[in-house]
């Protein structure tokens, strides 16, 4: 068997799992043993043919995702140098880079892709998306959004990319402290979200309104969006905006109290903000505030804005806004 062999072989396999699993989605340790095993198989091809760029990508791809970073950076390298035979495996490449070292690698892969094609012209632009987004992660916002304005329209307004896309934007206008722009195209990528998906858009156009201190106008438009938000969400959302527009009022009393169950659900679980917090634990944060739980509201809202900033170019960048409210409220009595 050469290594050309050994990785079809490999492949055949993945897709046979796929199949019998119905692409269900594995933890960590359930893929970890398939993962070491393709490993060994991708180093006894590159035994073979050491000048096998496919080989190098397949197998640092791997040890990518079991988490040997650097020995998954220097097979990536290698085959980079050596060049590989599909798009495909530009884009694995370039995932442990940033920068322009990640966009060099990027635009390599576009090279072999043919925009122009029905059937390959997606992975171009999926591959170009990878590339723009990796300006957002260098803290270049203003190169973000100008090549998302420039490509958004010549995408398929259908299409998922398109919606991503436009939310892309919309993230970077935030960070950039444009958020009634923000608003607009949030409003944009709603309109072209698939209906599972709206809720979650619907959120972003609610913030962006509150980082602009439009508490009633963020009412207005929770009331616009209700009937498709889940509702242990609307009912948070409705009670911290209340207690924002009319700190202490009876109005945003009753709402908290109302809310204070579906909140500390949702607030006292983990979610991608940190270990501990998620973006439902800054809304909690206030919940206990409209009930009069201050210290309570205090730990979560501290514990939420450490969590969040310490990751800066990302929740530290998007939820600047809801540090800066949750430390200023944390320190209120």
């Amino acid at each position: 068997m050469n290594a050309k062999q050994i990785l079809e072989e490999v492949r055949e396999l993945q897709y046979k799992r796929a199949e019998e699993s119905g692409y269900k989605r594995l933890s960590k340790e359930e893929e970890k043993p398939f993962r070491e095993w393709k490993v060994q198989r991708y180093t006894e091809a590159i035994a073979l043919d050491p000048r096998f760029g496919d080989a190098y990508a397949e197998r640092g791809s791997e040890l990518y995702f079991l988490g040997r970073r650097a020995e998954a950076k220097a097979d990536m390298l290698e085959a980079f140098e050596l060049g590989v035979s599909s798009a495909e495996l530009y884009f694995d490449i370039a995932m442990p880079f940033k920068g322009e070292q990640k966009r060099e690698i990027l635009r390599a892969g576009m090279k072999l892709v043919d925009r122009s094609s029905e059937e390959t012209g997606w992975l171009y632009d999926h591959i170009y998306s990878d590339l723009i987004r990796s300006y957002w992660y260098e803290g270049n916002f203003s190169e973000n959004a100008r090549l998302l304005e420039e490509w958004i329209p010549q995408l398929n307004p259908t299409s998922q990319l398109y919606g991503l896309a436009v939310q892309d934007l919309g993230m970077a206008y935030s960070a950039l402290d444009r958020h009634a722009d923000a608003e607009t195209v949030y409003r944009k990528a709603l309109a072209a979200a698939p209906q599972s998906e709206r809720w979650y858009v619907a959120d972003m156009v609610i913030r962006t309104l509150m980082h602009r201190n439009a508490y009633a106008e963020a009412r207005r438009a929770l009331d616009e969006f209700r009937d498709g938000m889940p509702e242990a969400r609307s009912t948070t959302f409705d009670a911290a905006l209340a207690e924002l527009e009319r700190p202490g009022s009876q109005e945003a009393r009753a709402a908290c109290v109302a809310a204070l169950p579906a909140a500390e659900e949702q607030g006292r679980s983990p979610g991608p903000v940190g270990s501990k917090t998620s973006y439902s634990s800054f809304l909690l944060g206030i919940v206990y505030r409209g009930v009069g739980k201050n210290d309570q509201a205090a730990e979560i809202l501290t514990l939420f804005a450490e969590e969040s900033a310490a990751n800066k170019l990302e929740w530290g960048v998007t939820q600047r806004w809801e540090i800066a409210k949750a430390r200023e409220l944390a320190s209120m009595r």
